[in-house]
Protein backbone atom coordinates (compact mmCIF):
# COMPACT_ATOMS: atom_id res chain seq x y z
CA UNK A 1 0.00 0.00 0.00
CA UNK A 2 1.34 3.54 -1.14
CA UNK A 3 1.38 6.45 0.90
CA UNK A 4 -1.75 7.99 -1.13
CA UNK A 5 -3.95 4.81 -0.81
CA UNK A 6 -2.80 5.12 3.20
CA UNK A 7 -4.14 8.91 3.34
CA UNK A 8 -6.97 8.26 1.35
CA UNK A 9 -7.82 5.88 4.07
CA UNK A 10 -7.59 8.68 6.61
CA UNK A 11 -3.98 6.73 8.15
CA UNK A 12 -0.56 8.71 8.50
CA UNK A 13 1.74 7.58 6.00
CA UNK A 14 4.02 7.79 8.47
CA UNK A 15 2.85 4.88 10.44
CA UNK A 16 3.86 2.13 8.11
CA UNK A 17 6.46 -0.20 10.07
CA UNK A 18 8.54 -1.13 6.89
CA UNK A 19 8.85 2.54 5.82
CA UNK A 20 10.27 3.93 8.48
CA UNK A 21 12.83 0.81 9.30
CA UNK A 22 14.28 1.15 5.44
CA UNK A 23 15.38 4.35 6.33
CA UNK A 24 18.28 4.90 8.18
CA UNK A 25 19.83 7.95 10.45
CA UNK A 26 22.91 9.75 8.71
CA UNK A 27 22.69 12.57 10.95
CA UNK A 28 23.89 13.18 14.77
CA UNK A 29 23.99 15.77 17.20
CA UNK A 30 27.52 17.18 16.04
CA UNK A 31 25.71 18.03 12.21
CA UNK A 32 24.00 21.37 14.18
CA UNK A 33 27.40 22.51 15.01
CA UNK A 34 29.25 24.01 11.63
CA UNK A 35 33.02 23.82 11.07
CA UNK A 36 34.19 26.62 9.01
CA UNK A 37 37.28 25.94 7.03
CA UNK A 38 39.85 28.97 5.76
CA UNK A 39 41.68 28.27 2.80
CA UNK A 40 43.64 31.83 2.63
CA UNK A 41 41.49 34.43 1.63
CA UNK A 42 38.34 32.21 1.14
CA UNK A 43 36.83 29.66 3.34
CA UNK A 44 34.29 26.65 3.23
CA UNK A 45 31.68 24.87 5.93
CA UNK A 46 33.17 21.69 6.44
CA UNK A 47 30.64 18.47 5.05
CA UNK A 48 30.16 15.00 6.45
CA UNK A 49 27.97 14.19 3.43
CA UNK A 50 30.86 15.36 0.90
CA UNK A 51 33.58 13.90 2.49
CA UNK A 52 32.29 10.40 3.19
CA UNK A 53 31.50 10.77 -0.96
CA UNK A 54 35.04 11.17 -1.74
CA UNK A 55 36.24 8.93 0.97
CA UNK A 56 33.87 6.41 -1.15
CA UNK A 57 35.01 7.19 -4.08
CA UNK A 58 38.43 6.48 -3.09
CA UNK A 59 37.20 2.82 -2.66
CA UNK A 60 36.64 3.46 1.09
CA UNK A 61 33.71 1.36 2.54
CA UNK A 62 30.47 3.31 2.78
CA UNK A 63 30.02 2.59 6.53
CA UNK A 64 33.75 3.21 7.25
CA UNK A 65 33.54 6.25 5.46
CA UNK A 66 30.89 8.10 7.62
CA UNK A 67 32.35 6.92 10.29
CA UNK A 68 35.38 8.23 9.42
CA UNK A 69 33.85 11.41 8.88
CA UNK A 70 31.79 11.37 12.12
CA UNK A 71 35.16 10.67 13.98
CA UNK A 72 36.71 13.87 12.78
CA UNK A 73 33.64 16.12 13.16
CA UNK A 74 33.32 14.84 16.29
CA UNK A 75 36.42 15.35 17.66
CA UNK A 76 36.35 19.15 16.00
CA UNK A 77 33.56 19.99 18.15
CA UNK A 78 34.94 18.29 21.48
CA UNK A 79 37.73 20.46 20.87
CA UNK A 80 35.96 23.60 20.50
CA UNK A 81 37.07 24.03 16.73
CA UNK A 82 34.62 25.62 15.03
CA UNK A 83 36.97 27.88 12.83
CA UNK A 84 40.18 25.39 11.42
CA UNK A 85 42.70 26.01 8.83
CA UNK A 86 42.98 24.19 5.43
CA UNK A 87 46.30 22.52 6.63
CA UNK A 88 44.66 21.84 10.35
CA UNK A 89 42.25 19.91 8.94
CA UNK A 90 44.65 18.17 7.02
Amino acid sequence: MNSAERLQEGKDPEDHPKETQKQKKHHSQYDQVKIKVTLQDHFYVFSRFLMSRILTLLKVNEKDAIKITLDIKKELVEQGLTSVSQQELE
